[in-house]
């Protein structure tokens, strides 16, 4: 979007998107002051495509889904419509800059968490790596007891799930709701096309004649600090293709390549990496854990 105020960046991003039709563009910006009207809320049981349903198929393929997937890591068909109405209020509609999108040129421990431990040991913190908290206890209403060590006050910077073990005999309805989580799972594939450049750092690959290949976006890691000619391509809500396989993946992002640039010869697959737990599933009216359990 470019910059200056929210809402008249995104009309004015909107009326520059060259990529869909005029009419679509106009249905989207009134799909949007709709939105904004109604405080960008909705009935609390619909999922993304339920909302989407008057949106108009190119806005929808090229706009909605993407970002859908990118920031709820959800397919539409199951990811709340209440969620992304609030990533869209907070990222096209806030401060001027919210939209900005930022790509790392380092990679992302010493961008942010070496940096931190950094500033932390400076400041007398006592660092314990690999070591795995096995048990909290509460002491007195004051003190806990970490494995046996008494501390003030204690912070679980974890998953739900180690969460959820620690607190189980302290907060069992709390531990019991961050248990309870469905995840959603991202792959990331590396292709290496030697001599290949883009045009961007980073780029999208919609869904085509509303056929979506595995991968939503890309990432040109010669452009940012990496290796020339190497390629990241990252399929968000990826269960339906880790389930079929990683031969699969492979042969399936090869024919995406192949699609989106018209040769695949000189590209090879060199890695498949999956998080299985990489997100929550973000459902509509899903139960979520208070921040602060006790």
């Amino acid at each position: 979007l470019p910059c200056g105020h929210a809402a008249l960046s995104f009309v004015r991003g909107v009326l520059a998107w060259s990529d869909v039709p005029l009419a679509d563009r106009l249905k989207l910006l009134s799909l949007a002051v709709r939105w904004r009207w109604q405080g960008f809320r909705c009935d609390p049981s619909l999922t993304v495509a339920e909302l989407a349903r008057s949106c108009p198929a190119s806005v929808f393929e090229q706009l909605l889904d993407p970002l859908c997937v990118a920031a709820l890591n959800t397919p539409a068909n199951r990811a709340s419509a209440q969620v992304l109405l609030t990533v869209l209020r907070d990222a096209l509609f806030s401060a001027p800059g919210a939209a900005d999108l930022l790509l790392p040129r380092a990679p992302l421990d010493a961008l942010l968490p070496q940096p931190a431990l950094t500033w932390l040991l400076q400041h007398g913190a006592r660092w314990q790596a690999g070591h795995r908290v096995q048990q909290l206890q509460r002491h007195t209403d004051h003190v806990w007891l970490v494995d046996g060590t008494p501390f003030d006050h204690v912070v679980l910077a974890c998953t739900a799930a180690e969460a959820a073990r620690l607190l189980a005999p302290w907060a069992p309805d709390w531990a019991a709701t961050a248990a309870g989580f469905c995840y959603e799972p991202i792959a990331t594939v590396w292709v290496l096309a030697p001599g290949m450049h883009w045009p961007q750092p980073m780029t999208s690959f919609p869904a085509r004649n509303g056929v979506a290949a595995p991968a939503q976006f890309g990432f040109d890691l010669g452009q940012l600090g990496g290796e020339a000619g190497l390629f990241t391509l990252v399929i968000s809500g990826a269960r339906a293709w880790t389930e079929q396989g990683q031969s699969t993946i492979v042969k399936a992002v090869l024919q995406q390549w192949a699609a989106a640039f018209g040769t695949a010869e000189s590209a090879s697959v060199l890695a498949v990496r999956t998080e299985k737990r990489a997100t929550f599933a973000c459902l509509p009216q899903l139960p979520r854990p208070s921040a602060q359990p006790l």
